[in-house]
């Protein structure tokens, strides 16, 4: 007996694409100009900004993508849909995020041992108009932070070179009056750590999504012990909780009830599936009712066949 209450394309559907769109030009804008400034000026927290730009830009042209796939409807292919697409662009702009800051270190650690003339006036300027429009493109995706998983990356890829932006304009400030150029690289390490911890939290939490795992703040054994308080359930097996995208997340069960008229199944299935909803949330509900047990009833079943030893 299946429940599906929820829709999986709609939560595309409140995106401010028209935002996404402005927000994407002008990271391609702010990608062109600090490139070429980092190189008349030779600063590498510059070219750091810059990469982290272009990769913004990449970032902000998948979640576009993702936005539009997410709002088709389930076809008889992919039956679920296409909800899983916004944790696949969150991995990959989570990855690139971690490989982009990688390769600043290196470079960083370079430069800290053969420092290298920048010209800071230059830098200062470049920079400020980085972050001005950084700035712009944080504001037009606000409203998206708290959002599913691909735009919570989007907007980490923003927020996050907004930042940098701020602390390449301090280390422009500091090597225009004092001509200190070791400030430079580590500008570039200190932003680096900054996007490692947030980035490394994205995959972690593509990845969580991507191997089936119980969502975070359900517990398996709870819900187990919710469902057998239910009055008629005698046992509940084979359970299984999972996240289709951060959005939604998905129960099957197995329940143990007995012999019992079809009229008295349902009102037990119907009391199970209102208690999943309004104490876990869970309204994506498979539920199969039994009237005997099913091997030695375990809680949850391994997909592994250990007949053969």
């Amino acid at each position: 007996m299946h429940d599906h209450r929820s829709t999986h394309a709609g939560h595309a559907h409140h995106y401010g694409g028209h935002n996404l769109a402005l927000a994407i030009g002008l990271n391609f804008l702010i990608f062109l100009v600090q490139i070429i400034g980092s190189l008349i000026t030779g600063s590498l927290s510059l070219l750091a900004d810059s990469a982290h730009n272009l990769t913004d830009f990449l970032a902000l042209g998948l979640s576009f993508w993702a936005v539009r796939m997410m709002a088709r409807r389930n076809d008889a292919d992919r039956t679920y849909g296409y909800g899983r697409v916004e944790v696949l662009v969150a991995l990959v702009n989570g990855t690139s995020l971690l490989a982009v800051t990688g390769l600043i270190f290196y470079e960083a650690i370079k430069r800290l041992a053969h420092p290298e003339p920048i010209l800071g006036a230059g830098m200062f300027w470049v920079t400020l108009f980085g972050l001005i429009a950084n700035a712009l493109s944080v504001l037009l995706l606000r409203g998206e932070a708290g959002e599913d998983l691909n735009r919570r990356s989007a907007f980490l890829h923003l927020l996050s070179d907004t930042l940098s932006s701020v602390g390449v304009l301090v280390a422009a400030v500091v090597i225009w009056r004092w001509g200190w150029r070791w400030v430079d690289p580590v500008a570039s390490i200190l932003i680096g750590v900054f996007f490692i911890e947030k980035s490394w939290g994205l995959v972690r939490e593509a990845v969580h999504i991507l191997l089936e795992s119980v969502p975070g703040g359900l517990n398996l054994e709870t819900v187990a012990e919710a469902i057998q308080a239910v009055p008629g359930v005698e046992g509940v097996h084979d359970l299984h909780i999972w996240s289709l995208s951060s959005q939604v997340a998905t129960l099957s069960a197995h329940l143990l009830l007995g012999k019992r008229s079809c009229e008295e199944t349902q009102d037990i299935v119907d009391q199970v599936r209102r208690t999943l909803a309004e104490r876990f949330g869970l309204t994506h509900v498979t539920l199969q009712p039994e009237a005997q047990g099913c091997g030695e009833g375990a809680l949850w079943c391994s997909l592994h066949d250990d007949t053969n030893g």
